[in-house]
């Protein structure tokens, strides 16, 4: 037997039919493929990268075989962006995940990677930003009204921590390309997103964190967004929050950078773009002596203009103004 559709409910029905018409996106309202589970599955496992001078194909070749997924890269967009199959890459990594693995390598390149029918494509910014695949993110307890009117209102409000924390540039409100609809129009329940692959991957955190702070007692605010730390990336924190002591006079910056590696047992990476742009490179001479003073602040005080950020199992060092853009998943100290 037949049902009739509610006004709202159809209004959903065309809306939906509307945002897969007019974007150019993969819609994925059903679990992710068999394949697709696979690659995420891949991302979090832990990788080991010794690159040097390694033509960018030839790394997808090993990583493929290492990981045992399809992966392949979009030719067409990086020779629009002027990097070629044979582009010579160096990076270094052990034990982190091959997600942040992938996205220090390929950031240093301005390239990134995205999820499409079953593959891993290394491919450019610019590509990615035009590659959105549209979900829809059941909010219903978060809303949780029975009025309509305060729905519509809560929603609102939900909306707008999303796009402050989640990639704040990506969205259409200021010049990007994610958008997010709320559904049904009169009184919301779900959430429409289109968006591309790094922004899917982060806001369900979004989302966990809010719903932990909704449980929460007073005495475990703030929740944090992230996903509890792993054991090595607990090592690093542990090794920021010790306390030693530093004497520096003239040193490279590189070799202050493996003396810390060294007496803390982390692996520290320079981002060595962010630092040639302020005139910064491993060869700028530190000095200073500290005595005792939390590793968290030596950083900050040795790299003088520069600070520290803790990304996954890195102590990874950069300029003020990049680690400041990046607000989601880092630690400024």
């Amino acid at each position: 037997m037949c049902q009739r559709l509610s006004h709202s409910m159809l209004a959903s029905v065309v809306l939906l039919a509307l945002v897969c018409m007019q974007t150019p996106c993969t819609a994925q309202w059903g679990d992710p493929s068999a394949a697709d589970k696979k690659i995420v599955a891949a991302l979090d496992s832990p990788t080991v990268c010794e690159f040097k001078d390694t033509p960018l194909e030839d790394i997808v070749e090993e990583l493929q075989k290492r990981h045992g997924v399809n992966m392949r890269i979009d030719e067409r967009a990086l020779g629009d962006f002027g990097v070629s199959l044979d582009r010579p890459v160096t990076f270094s990594a052990n034990g982190i995940s091959l997600r942040s693995a992938l996205r220090l390598m390929l950031r240093a390149i301005e390239l990134t990677y995205i999820i499409e029918d079953g593959f891993l494509v290394f491919t450019s910014q610019e590509a990615a930003a035009d590659s959105l695949s549209t979900r829809v993110y059941p909010v219903d307890d978060l809303i949780g009204s029975d009025s309509a009117d305060k729905a519509i209102r809560n929603c609102g409000r939900l909306i707008e921590v999303i796009q402050s924390v989640v990639l704040p540039n990506c969205w259409v409100e200021v010049g990007g390309t994610g958008s997010i609809t709320p559904i049904p129009p009169g009184n919301p329940r779900s959430l429409v997103v289109a968006a591309r692959q790094g922004t899917h991957e982060l806001i369900p955190e979004v989302l966990d964190c809010l719903r932990r702070a909704n449980s929460a007692k007073p005495d475990d605010i703030p929740v944090s967004i992230r996903r509890p730390l792993r054991p090595r990336e607990k090592k690093v924190a542990a090794a920021l929050r010790s306390s030693a002591s530093v004497d520096f006079k003239k040193t490279p910056l590189r070799e202050v950078l493996g003396f810390l590696e060294k007496q803390h047992g982390i692996t520290i990476r320079a981002d060595k773009k962010a630092l040639y742009g302020q005139g910064v490179n491993l060869d700028t001479p530190i000095t200073l002596k500290l005595d005792a003073k939390p590793n968290g602040k030596n950083y900050s005080l040795t790299l003088q203009a520069l600070s520290s950020d803790r990304k996954k199992v890195f102590a990874e060092v950069t300029t003020n103004k990049i680690s400041a853009k990046n607000l989601t998943g880092s630690l400024s100290l």
